[in-house]
Formats: structure tokens, sequence, C-alpha cells
């Protein structure tokens, strides 16, 4: 039982290390962008930077899959 509990916390920590993972990443190609090109199409320019999706993959999918075992390993609060 209380493998399966560390095992849970340990995911849990792993989905919040993802989350912040893809938000550097995000964040390091916002930077890149010159001040500018932020103004027009700033968006479009994101979506089709590949680093950037990376990140936002990272932020939805990876870490909802890290919460959702975490959860069901140790159940809801």
């Amino acid at each position: 039982m209380a493998e399966n509990y560390l095992l849970g916390v340990i995911l849990a920590i792993l989905g919040g290390v993802v989350i912040s993972f893809g938000v550097v990443l995000q964040k390091k190609v916002v930077n890149e962008i010159p001040k500018k090109a932020r103004e027009e199409r700033f968006m479009r320019t994101l979506i089709r930077n590949p680093i950037w999706v990376l990140g936002l993959i990272c932020i939805i999918v990876f870490s909802a899959i890290f919460f959702l075992l975490a959860q069901a390993i140790i159940g809801g609060a």
C-alpha cells in the first residue's frame, strides 16, 4: 500500500515538473520573437513554432497523464 502511495506522489510531482518544463519551452520561444513581430500575427507565429507546440503538448497531454495516473493510484483528496 505504501509503495502505491509513494508512486502516486512521484507521478503527481512529475506532472508538476512537466507543466513547468512546458511553460519554460513556451516562454523561450516568446522571448526569441522580436518585440515588433509580437504585434502582427503573434499566435500564428507561435503555433508554427514546433518548440512552442511541444511546450503546449507537455502542459496539456503529458501533465494530464501523470496527474490522472497519480489520482488513480492515490485516489481523490
